[in-house]
């Protein structure tokens, strides 16, 4: 499986680093590669993969809609779909 989006804007070489190990670290992760400012990652399967990268997008606030047409294989839905981690987490904290 392979999916391109667009990169996040990075703060520091630290800010980087982190991206890049948090990705290298979803499930069936096997290589990346920098189109411009594009991304492409290749998975070796989709188990796990979806809904770890879904997470890994929204939290360096990137677009997730090149997810879009895997989310049927998603096997725990999330609200990540439709709203950015933060307004997801602001209704965890709600009694």
């Amino acid at each position: 499986m392979e999916v391109t989006f667009t990169g996040p804007v990075f703060f520091s070489e630290t800010d980087e680093a982190m991206f890049f190990a948090w990705l290298e670290r979803v499930p069936g992760f096997v290589s990346v590669q920098g189109h411009g400012s594009s991304l492409t990652v290749s998975f070796a399967s989709e188990r796990g993969a979806i809904a770890e990268l879904l997470i890994v997008l929204r939290r360096w606030q990137i677009d997730p809609a090149p997810l879009q047409p895997l989310r049927s294989e998603d096997p725990h839905p999330s609200s990540l779909w439709e709203r950015p981690i933060h307004e997801v987490a602001a209704g965890a904290s709600e009694p």
